[in-house]
């Protein structure tokens, strides 16, 4: 009781200290990768919606959810532009990456873990610099994230219990995720291809075959009448031919082995460098992004998208962006980087253990008994949502190979089936350890797990203090 008592109270540690490292750095920030004050400006002070046709506006082709809200907030505390503005679009990306965190901490409650595996899960994820830095800038990342969290916890909980409230909570957070960027249609799809493999796992359930293809319908009609309603979606296919546009060329088909540019920015230089490589060493050696443009000299972590994401979500100051974080190579916080590098591969392995459990559990059940094993377990849902984010992004960064396309943000939507995967992984290896009696082994990976968190502390924390 005593321990259960404890970890209790270091959840409530780990959760204030997440949030004020979320919301006093966005009070202290400026800048963001990308413009999105431009939207909030003309929405709070013109009045008026912008769209794609705004070509001077380069992030006006978004879902506008977030900067509405946030227009209407600067409207309601009468702030002016600049950093009044800012503060009050940060705090607000600030506020949903909170949020993140609670659904994150009530979703681990529903899990079959240890305690310590869920304590650890929770710390990596509440302190996670790439979350962190997304949720203290003005932007609608952060929004996607929260809705399409919520969405996979409601779906989850309405597959487990089957109550109406958790399906419309989940239709309600679909909708607000695809209102606020164009990566929560991926959300809405992925929940309609798991309402048919529910059908198809209840073929021979009459009653529960009939009871999905009809919320099926429901969530069709409600999601696709509010997008159409106050989306862009249903104008961009009017006028461009597709639901989703944006402010970027498509690049060049890659080939698998020859190594081909596409600009100063280039990130896949070819299928195999993109794909088939990681690069930790070279990382540990160099933990920041290297921005040479000349062809043939970029750093081999460059090219590598495991690698970029694997950087971009354990080290703050590895892309040197947005312009005001910048800090010089010579400073001393690299160093910080290198460990968290070496460090990071811990919960790497962790996680790749988990990938393939939970990846074997649901092929071995789909092989042996086809698709009823999925009619009452329900876990397979952040497998399948895991696999969608990972053909997402190298669908993605085939298609826009610079190296800004290679970000772990854009698969942070689906951030409870990484949750998941992680936690599984580190549960199964604790219990392994603890059968065979290894009891300082087991400490020793959680000690590891603790030491990385306070390095990204203190990732943080530099930046923090380069932002005063």
């Amino acid at each position: 009781m005593k321990n259960l008592q404890k970890i209790q109270w270091a959840f409530i540690v780990i959760f204030a200290l997440a949030v004020l490292l979320r919301v006093y750095p966005a009070y202290l920030n400026r800048d963001a990768n990308d413009d999105h004050f431009e939207v909030i400006e003309i929405i709070a002070y013109e009045n008026r919606i912008p769209g794609k046709e705004d070509l001077a506006c380069l992030q006006c082709y978004h879902p506008k959810l977030y900067h509405y809200t946030a227009a209407k907030l600067v409207n309601l505390f009468s702030a002016h532009p600049g950093a009044d503005l800012k503060i009050i679009a940060q705090e607000l990306s600030a506020l949903a990456g909170i949020l993140t965190l609670v659904f994150v901490s009530f979703f681990l409650q529903k899990l079959p873990l240890r305690e310590n595996v869920r304590l650890a899960t929770f710390l990596l994820t509440a302190l996670n610099p790439s979350l962190i830095g997304i949720n203290i800038q003005a932007t609608n990342d952060s929004f996607v994230i929260l809705f399409s969290t919520s969405a996979l916890y409601f779906l989850f909980r309405f597959l487990e219990k089957q109550q109406l409230a958790s399906f419309w909570l989940m239709t309600l957070s679909v909708i607000l995720a695809s209102l606020s960027k164009g990566s929560g249609l991926i959300i809405l799809l992925g929940v309609i291809v798991v309402f048919l493999i529910k059908m198809g796992a209840n073929l021979r359930a009459p009653e529960t075959l009939k009871r999905f293809a009809l919320l099926l319908g429901l969530f069709l009609v409600t999601s696709f009448f509010f997008l159409a309603t106050f989306g862009p979606y249903y104008d961009y296919y009017q006028t461009y031919g597709s639901p989703i546009v944006i402010n970027k060329e498509k690049s060049p088909f890659p080939h698998f082995f020859q190594q081909t540019y596409v600009g100063g920015k280039t990130g896949i230089v070819s299928i195999f460098d993109g794909y088939f490589t990681f690069h930790p060493i070279d990382l540990i050696q160099a933990p920041f992004l290297d921005r040479e443009s000349s062809e043939g000299s970029y750093s081999p972590s460059r090219t590598s998208l495991w690698t970029e994401l694997y950087a971009r979500a354990n080290f703050i100051q590895y892309q040197g962006r947005p312009r005001d974080w910048y800090t010089k190579l010579a400073s001393p916080v690299y160093n910080i980087g290198s460990v968290i590098s070496f460090l990071a591969l811990l919960p790497l392995a962790l996680f790749l253990v988990g990938l393939f459990l939970v990846t074997r559990n649901s092929i071995r059940s789909l092989w042996k008994n086809g698709l009823p094993s999925f009619a009452q377990e329900n876990t397979w849902m952040f497998t399948f949502f895991f696999w969608t984010a990972w053909l997402f992004i190298i669908k993605f960064t085939l298609d826009y190979r610079e190296y800004s396309a290679m970000k772990p943000i854009y698969i942070y939507p689906m951030l409870l089936s990484f949750v998941f995967v992680f936690a599984s992984g580190m549960n199964y290896v604790t219990d392994y350890v603890t059968k065979k009696g290894n009891r300082a082994l087991s400490l020793g990976i959680f000690a590891i797990l603790f030491i990385l968190a306070t390095f990204y502390v203190v990732d943080i924390w530099y930046l923090v203090q380069k932002l005063a």
